[in-house]
């Protein structure tokens, strides 16, 4: 297939600190692999083969692990200041091709990416984006018409509570749509689809399989436990692969190989070269990539200097609180 992807990459994960510190959203783990390898996996699996990343906010991290992407090729965009989701897409123009697919790098989904494009080819729109149903009141819902057709978009601040489909934040591009970006200038999807909407240029994809977009403590830590046993694709090959197996356990673990685990525990995600003390007991806990682990603990993170406390599946409401700790 002769199309290439790009790969909103650039997010500086302001909701999941303390987690994206030191780290960028989309190498953050689950299930003990990147965010990023998800979406390389789909894609991959879906046909593409040149992927543009969009990179900002620790760059560094992104491209030295998506360069050794296997039988594929990368090219990366790198933003000196954020120009936003448009912006930044408007200055990769020359290399994109007609048709071109994009995602963000922090999603975690199964979409139909072939019935997407038959909806697409089939709208005469300019952008399809892909919907899932959600009862997040935070979310921003798209409102459309009989044929998908989107009338309308809800922004989320101030609007009274209700369930609709949220953006997915994926969608199929036509690249004469950019004709309305302006270059050198912050523009998101938003911006653009104020203009397309009037012309009945935007169309929908009702996506109803699964869809994470980690973009918060809660959402992550319930991200890696709907991932404890795979992907729904096969792996995207990487240079550096064999260094990320995992293995499920008996009591529901997945335990990466170097991990060394000397307590108990249960129903809990242990990273690379993490250490699980003697005395320790875990429930239902993440402990991330070389960090150890001494007491008892449920419900939480535990990183090299931080823990994050009384987290729960994903609830718009849950409280948590972060304990950092002394070095």
């Amino acid at each position: 297939m002769l199309m290439n992807a790009v790969i909103l990459a650039g997010d500086t994960g302001h909701d999941l600190r303390p987690l994206t510190l030191s780290t960028p959203t989309p190498m953050l783990t689950v299930a003990n692999v990147p965010v990023i390898d998800y979406a390389v996996a789909h894609l991959r699996a879906f046909g593409i083969r040149e992927f543009v990343y969009m990179v900002g906010h620790k760059h560094e991290n992104i491209v030295s692990y998506a360069a050794h992407y296997k039988g594929v090729t990368s090219r990366f965009l790198i933003e000196s200041e954020p120009l936003g989701s448009l912006g930044g897409i408007k200055g990769a123009e020359q290399i994109l091709s007609d048709v071109f697919l994009v995602i963000s790098g922090n999603v975690i989904e199964n979409i139909d990416l072939s019935a997407m494009f038959n909806k697409h080819f089939n709208s005469g729109a300019l952008i399809t984006m892909a919907v899932t149903p959600s009862e997040d009141i935070s979310a921003q819902l798209v409102e459309s018409d009989a044929w998908g057709t989107v009338i309308g978009i809800n922004e989320k601040e101030g609007k009274a509570a209700k369930a609709g489909f949220a953006d997915c934040g994926i969608y199929i591009v036509d690249k004469q749509a950019l004709a309305w970006v302006p270059k050198n200038t912050f523009y998101n999807f938003l911006d653009l689809f104020v203009t397309l909407i009037p012309k009945r240029k935007l169309s929908t994809f009702i996506h109803e399989g699964y869809f994470s977009a980690v973009n918060t403590q809660n959402k992550y830590f319930t991200a890696n436990f709907d991932l404890l046993r795979g992907g729904f694709f096969d792996p995207a090959p990487h240079c550096g692969r064999e260094r990320r197996y995992s293995q499920t356990d008996g009591q529901n673990n997945l335990i990466a190989v170097g991990a060394q685990v000397f307590g108990n525990i249960k129903n809990s995600i242990i990273g690379f070269d993490a250490i699980i003390e003697k005395n320790a007991e875990l429930d239902t806990c993440i402990v991330l990539e070389g960090a150890r682990v001494a007491k008892s603990h449920r419900n939480c993170i535990l990183g090299q200097n931080f823990i994050l406390q009384n987290l729960t599946f994903f609830s718009q409401n849950a409280e948590k609180s972060v304990v950092f700790l002394q070095n």
